[in-house]
């Protein structure tokens, strides 16, 4: 797994490739915890270049939406494939995340 980010007028968007299985998870969870610690907090989780996400990777991101909604901010995600929409789904987990087909659009959610 790799992680990048990108500074878009105060959100930032981080960028993920290849999988999120048990030792991934953890390395998401340590990264985007110092976002938050460092101050970053709107946060968009680019899913783009994300072939499979496991159970752990899922609760890494509920447990981090938590965290950054205490401290008064937001995360979304875009750009789900087939595989990971459907798990964000079964889990119902697509009632508590803001999901967007395209980081425009996502983008655009930010600016209203």
């Amino acid at each position: 797994m790799e992680i990048s980010t990108e500074d878009r007028n105060n959100v930032t968007v981080v960028r993920i490739s290849g999988k999120i299985n048990v030792p991934e998870a953890q390395e998401l969870m340590n990264f985007i915890e110092k976002l938050i610690d460092d101050g970053q907090h709107q946060l968009v989780i680019d899913f783009s270049e994300i072939k499979y996400i496991g159970s752990l990777g899922v609760g890494v991101l509920a447990t981090l939406l938590r965290k950054i909604i205490q401290v008064g901010g937001s995360m979304k995600l875009v750009s789900l494939n087939l595989f990971v929409k459907k798990i964000f789904t079964v889990t119902k987990l697509d009632k508590i995340f803001e999901i967007y087909e395209t980081l425009d659009e996502c983008m655009t959610s930010y600016s209203q």
